[in-house]
């Protein structure tokens, strides 16, 4: 079944309760963590990976630490970078 994002969106603006949005956003913030250690486990100490900056320029390193929320990587220049799991992708 498939919920309308729109309506969803409609239903959050019209709770009345504070406490009931803030029960939504303990359970939405549930939901990303568990989204994110989905993706985490795709990759291990000693995977290529790459990723773009801030500045749009792809980045490459080789993951070095895996973190609670982050991924330590070690990039071809040997800096280090802490990066969220979701921007990163396997490299070649």
């Amino acid at each position: 079944m498939m919920i309308n994002k729109q309506d969803v969106v409609t239903y959050i603006w019209n709770i009345p309760d504070r406490q009931e949005v803030r029960e939504i956003w303990k359970i939405l913030a549930q939901r990303s963590k568990q989204l994110e250690q989905q993706i985490t486990s795709n990759f291990a100490i000693g995977d290529k990976v790459k990723w773009d900056s801030k500045r749009g320029y792809e980045v490459r390193g080789i993951v070095e630490k895996i973190n609670q929320q982050t991924i330590s990587v070690r990039t071809e220049d040997n800096s280090r970078w802490k990066v969220s799991p979701s921007f990163l992708k396997k490299g070649e």
